[in-house]
């Protein structure tokens, strides 16, 4: 009788186990899903909803400002776009990478991918684009490349 009740035990456990992951890599993906979605459809500020803070602050502040640029012709000739989930690699607890193709009436087979990361128990889309503050940038360019960049005003 014990083994049986160990048995069930342990079968209970793996089966809560299973199903967490699964809920888990469902939330993941949703969440990747509806970002990429948003952004594909020029929709920043849906997207924002499924961003973490860094996501918000450097990548949807510059693509708020490219929507913004490009203006309502062009977006109407680029949507609705199609995303599709290619594949979802759970690297563990709190990082999941979700792979996408992406088509527009403009762009077709896009591929790009999004990394998805836990933070205080939600899923959100970590996508940021480096800016010139970040410690990783520093250095990368040689100085008589930066002396050669010029601005000019329109």
């Amino acid at each position: 009788m014990k083994k049986h009740f160990s048995f069930i035990l342990c079968f209970s456990a793996l089966a809560l186990l299973l199903a967490g992951c699964d809920r888990n890599e469902k939330q993941a993906r949703k969440v990747g899903y509806n970002y990429a979605y948003a952004m594909a459809n020029y929709r920043v500020q849906e997207a924002a909803q499924y961003a973490t803070e860094e996501t918000k602050n450097t990548t949807l502040v510059i693509a708020q400002r490219l929507t913004d640029a490009v203006g309502e012709e062009y977006i109407k000739s680029d949507t609705p776009a199609k995303v599709e989930i290619v594949k979802v690699n759970r690297i563990d607890d709190t990082t999941t990478v979700i792979d996408f193709i992406k088509n527009t009436p403009i762009k077709k087979d896009v591929k790009f991918s999004s990394l998805i990361r836990k933070r205080n128990g939600r899923w959100l889309v970590h996508d940021t684009i480096p800016t010139h503050n970040d410690t990783e940038m520093t250095g990368t360019m040689e100085p008589s490349v930066t002396k050669n960049i010029s601005v000019s005003k329109k």
